[in-house]
């Protein structure tokens, strides 16, 4: 394992929306919410997304709702920080695979491909990046999640081996995480294949990754 790591997520505090259940029905209840919710962004869309839609497809009433999410923003906010969660939860998994004797390409092969996995999972990141030009707080959550990746991914470089200092690796971390905030922004325009879009996203992260170990 890559050393000095520990687990890190993106709290229910960190979007400030959430009411945390103390009971397991409330926390069930939750669950529910943000699962429909999941169902209708992939379905329908952000457009038709309501609380009255979410409640009538979850089966219960809007006040439910209410009780733990003061409106939409809030439970896309919700959806979000659990979306974010579980990019840093792939973070664990793959610092749990790290093998020293593997080069850094193919480590990050590895790497790209259980990223993708979890970006693409629930079938709503189009929606997602919507959302996320739609209401600032959502960019506040995202700007709290990318010091973390930042951080972790630079810890990943010198683990593998690279003598940048940690400013400059920053620097090329904050660069690549942009080209993917970019990414998800061309996506959502559906010009290309996610086959071609993953593999010129791979030769960018290769290009500029590569500089760091010369």
């Amino acid at each position: 394992n890559m050393p000095g790591r520990e687990k890190t997520t993106i709290s229910v505090s960190e979007d400030r929306t959430r009411k945390t259940p103390k009971q397991a029905r409330g926390k069930l209840r939750v669950d529910l919410i943000l699962e429909n919710t999941r169902d209708l962004l992939r379905e329908e869309g952000i457009g038709a997304l309501t609380t009255t839609a979410i409640a009538a497809r979850a089966g219960i009433p809007v006040s439910s709702i209410y009780q733990y999410f003061p409106d939409k923003k809030a439970i896309l906010m919700g959806l979000y920080a659990d979306y974010l969660g579980s990019i840093l939860d792939t973070y664990d998994e793959v610092e749990r695979r790290y093998d020293p004797s593997r080069g850094w390409e193919d480590f990050f092969t590895e790497f790209y491909r259980l990223m993708h996995r979890a970006e693409l999972q629930d079938k709503i990141h189009n929606e997602l990046a919507k959302a996320l030009y739609l209401y600032p707080e959502l960019q506040e959550i995202d700007r709290i999640h990318q010091k973390k990746v930042v951080e972790r991914t630079v810890s990943m470089l010198q683990a593998m081996g690279s003598k940048w200092r940690k400013p400059r690796l920053r620097r090329l971390v904050t660069f690549l995480y942009s080209v993917n905030t970019g990414i998800w922004s061309y996506r959502a325009q559906q010009l290309s294949s996610e086959t071609e879009l993953q593999e010129w996203e791979k030769t960018v992260w290769n290009a500029a990754v590569s500089t760091c170990f010369e």
